[in-house]
């Protein structure tokens, strides 16, 4: 058995040998024959340059009708794909009472409004971080596949179920008429995530959306309810915040965030140590999160470290350069430093990146104040509230010197 093995594995490298030597011969004819003169000769005859262009017409012609159906497959191949790989919250068509829809407050109507009210809850937020993508049913194109007569987003839906993909979440829901009240209910990939605690006035629909949309958020990117929350009740946006930390991987792109969050509601408490303990847990996941830096320079700024505050304003600015906040807080440590004229340039760079930044204007209010520049001041601060009438020091600082304006101009009598 093993001579016979032998003598087969022994024919068989002579028939590849042979194979080989076969190939190797064929490429050296074909080259002897480029380098004959008789074989270029022929080719630039006459004859075979018109011969060589009819091929390459043909050759195109058939490219260009071939071209279409191309483009065809290529545009439906990418449609198909971004809908199986996106990462979506797509809001279905909301239900709404037959009266409503009488009136032009159709089911298409009420969920383009549900996305107007979250992009609006998301912009006010003010937040660096990303906006989720929240897309409407029929976003994606309605294109029919003949053959079948369904469209594509039917069967990315389809592919999807089959997958069992979870990247894009569905919004539904419905509007109800109920003792004379509009009430609505949302639901998130089938589970009730909403309804609403109290009814709405039948003539003002848009209004049911407005607790629908922290609702929502809380299960689709809970980190813009925490920002909004801990400006108003900071300690319930702590609890929100210790709840979804241990729920996150350590390479999740948000948790830095959160820790970033976490560190400015312990500012808040003047509890300093928890507010650096934070933050630095933020910059070891994510050294290049911008805001973290800022806010470490805040709390050391606080602490009267100014140093190590100018350090992280520059490592913010290092890593953009174009970031009318990191001019801002540089500007302000700089003038805490009485580097009048370097902070007032650093203020001017915050102003020219974003003329409405109100913070800045209420920084340059600061340093005019320092400076004896009073009436400067007062219109800085003045620009201030107009763009902001939230902030605190603008409306204390102005009202001080309002003050002491108006008892200088008293004239005292004989």
């Amino acid at each position: 058995m093993e001579q016979t093995s032998g003598k087969g594995r022994g024919r068989a490298s002579e028939r590849a040998l042979r194979s080989w030597a076969g190939i190797v011969e064929m490429i050296g004819g074909r080259l002897k024959r480029l380098r004959s003169q008789a074989f270029w000769v022929r080719l630039t005859q006459p004859r075979a340059i018109l011969h060589g262009l009819a091929v390459m017409v043909a050759w195109l012609h058939s490219m260009l009708l071939k071209l279409p159906l191309l483009v065809v497959i290529i545009v439906l191949a990418t449609i198909v794909i971004q809908g199986l790989t996106q990462h979506a919250t797509v809001i279905d068509p909301i239900s709404v009472p037959r009266d409503l829809a009488d009136s032009g407050y159709t089911a298409e109507v009420a969920s383009h409004r549900l996305r107007d009210a979250v992009t609006d809850f998301m912009n006010g937020v003010n937040s660096r971080m990303s906006n989720p993508d929240i897309a409407l049913h029929g976003d994606l194109p309605k294109i029919v596949v003949p053959a079948v007569g369904i469209s594509l987003d039917a069967i990315v839906a389809s592919i999807r179920t089959l997958m069992h993909g979870t990247r894009s979440r569905t919004v539904s829901g419905e509007i109800v008429a109920q003792d004379k009240l509009y009430w609505l209910r949302l639901r998130l990939d089938g589970r009730e995530i909403y309804t609403s605690k109290t009814g709405v006035a039948l003539n003002k629909p848009d209004e049911l959306f407005a607790g629908a949309v922290p609702a929502l958020l809380r299960q689709v990117k809970p980190y813009f309810v925490v920002v909004s929350l801990r400006r108003q009740d900071p300690e319930a946006a702590l609890r929100l915040i210790d709840e979804l930390i241990p729920k996150l991987s350590a390479n999740d792109e948000e948790l830095p965030w959160y820790y970033n969050q976490r560190a400015l509601v312990m500012r808040s408490r003047k509890d300093y140590g928890a507010a650096e303990q934070a933050l630095t847990a933020a910059l070891r996941l994510n050294p290049n999160l911008v805001v973290s830096h800022l806010n470490l320079g805040v709390i050391y700024s606080d602490q009267g470290k100014l140093d190590a505050a100018i350090a992280e304003d520059l490592q913010a600015l290092k890593l953009d350069p174009n970031f009318a906040v990191a001019h801002d807080n540089y500007g302000s440590h700089l003038r805490k430093q009485r580097k009048f004229a370097e902070a007032k340039a650093e203020l001017d760079r915050a102003l020219a990146l974003d003329r409405n930044y109100a913070v800045a204007h209420e920084s340059l209010g600061e340093l005019y104040r320092d400076t004896g520049r009073e009436a400067e001041a007062i219109a800085a601060f003045q620009e201030a509230l107009r763009l902001d009438p939230r902030l605190v020091t603008a409306k204390r600082e102005l009202e001080k010197l309002t003050a002491a304006q108006a008892a200088s101009a008293v004239v005292p009598q004989k």
